[in-house]
């Protein structure tokens, strides 16, 4: 990552140099607008850092996937926190707004697998696709697109990550030739809006065009079923965008046969990972902000009070989110690292979560009796 801003440090000198020259192609953008300022600043620029086979990291490291153990998954939480952290530091030591992201990274994943391979040849143990034509390492902090897991346990187990990557993440709901209703469609989305962190939920379906008598299907056929023609075009999304399968690079390719083998799990809402869907029945209530926060101290202070006014020996934990071991504790309750605080309320199983509220942009103080009305219904207080 120090090799990764040495990098952008170099191209911001160099692009400011274009933006300042008389003559160059970006002389226009560097000039002042009315208010004073250049169109482009690039001291307000966004600086990112890209994602590419974390589930492969995990899987030489553990020996499991992200998808097929809950240490396994851990870890990726844990190297990603890692970089996030690294970032912030980055971020406050150039004095630029440094984040990472799920860069889209087409032909990437092939390259740098086939670079990997030929120097490290321990590799060739965690790579994915055909390792002599077409390899390739999993994108971002994605799961492996063979994983036979639901799509809804695909959304939750990505989604986690999604707080710590700042400029653009996005799940893949990849519908193959299934048809699925608008009304499950809905359905997805509001559980994934409700009860996950994610920042993009999009349905991928797939197609096939008959380039004879121009009938659409969806999923991919090779050969037409009106006119019998087998010139067939496919057409589906390559990571955020429709293209021609005819167009795809080879490890792109490999992606795509290794869905069509698991189509079905991409159109199912079952839960099928068990260590994700693990029961709490545990009753506490855990606060999640920053210490030296007022606000954080303040949902701490009236809550810890409240319950004891009342006599119940409920735990208020406090959960500093400058710490690694508490973001990970977030991650797992879905808890945003931001604004905050939030407060969960946990009751053998059942859990209800509030979050910062803001009025006119301006966070909320709330009283002492509504933090206590949190854990009231939960636990049927009189």
């Amino acid at each position: 990552m120090d090799l990764a801003m040495k990098a952008h440090l170099q191209k911001k000198v160099y692009t400011q140099t274009l933006l300042d020259t008389d003559g160059s192609p970006l002389r226009s953008l560097g000039l002042p607008s009315d208010d004073g300022t250049p169109y482009v600043d690039l001291n307000k620029a966004t600086y990112i850092m890209g994602l590419i086979g974390l589930n492969e990291v995990v899987q030489y490291l553990t020996g499991k996937e992200l998808h097929e153990s809950k240490d396994a998954y851990e870890t990726g939480l844990q190297i990603i926190d890692r970089m996030y952290q690294k970032v912030n530091s980055l971020r406050a030591e150039f004095k630029l707004k440094i984040t990472l992201e799920e860069t889209p990274a087409e032909s990437a994943t092939q390259k740098l697998a086939k670079g990997d391979m030929a120097r490290f040849p321990e590799a060739k143990k965690v790579v994915k696709g055909d390792l002599k034509r077409a390899p390739y390492y999993t994108n971002s902090i994605h799961l492996n697109p063979g994983a036979n897991i639901s799509i809804l346990d695909r959304i939750e187990l990505q989604s986690k990550f999604h707080d710590m990557i700042e400029s653009g993440s996005i799940i893949h709901v990849y519908c193959g030739e299934s048809q699925i209703p608008a009304e499950s469609i809905g359905a997805l989305v509001e559980k994934t809006y409700r009860n996950t962190r994610a920042s993009q939920v999009t349905v991928s379906p797939e197609f096939t065009h008959c380039n004879g008598c121009h009938t659409n299907y969806f999923g991919f056929k090779d050969k037409c079923g009106k006119c019998g023609s087998t010139d067939m075009t496919k057409r589906t999304k390559i990571v955020g965008y429709f293209s021609n399968l005819p167009g795809w690079n080879d490890s792109q390719l490999e992606i795509s046969k290794a869905r069509e083998a698991v189509a079905q799990h991409y159109a199912d809402f079952t839960p099928q990972v068990p260590w994700l869907h693990e029961k709490d029945s545990s009753k506490k209530v855990m606060v999640f902000g920053k210490e030296g926060c007022a606000m954080c101290e303040e949902a701490k202070n009236s809550l810890t009070k409240a319950l004891k006014e009342k006599g119940m020996e409920i735990p208020v934990e406090f959960y500093d989110l400058s710490k690694p071991e508490a973001r990970l504790v977030a991650a797992r309750w879905n808890v945003p690292l931001d604004p905050i605080p939030t407060v969960l309320v946990k009751n053998n199983g059942t859990m209800g979560r509030y979050e910062l509220e803001f009025k006119r942009g301006k966070p909320v103080h709330r009283k002492e009796v509504e933090y206590y009305k949190m854990v009231e219904g939960a636990y049927a207080v009189k």
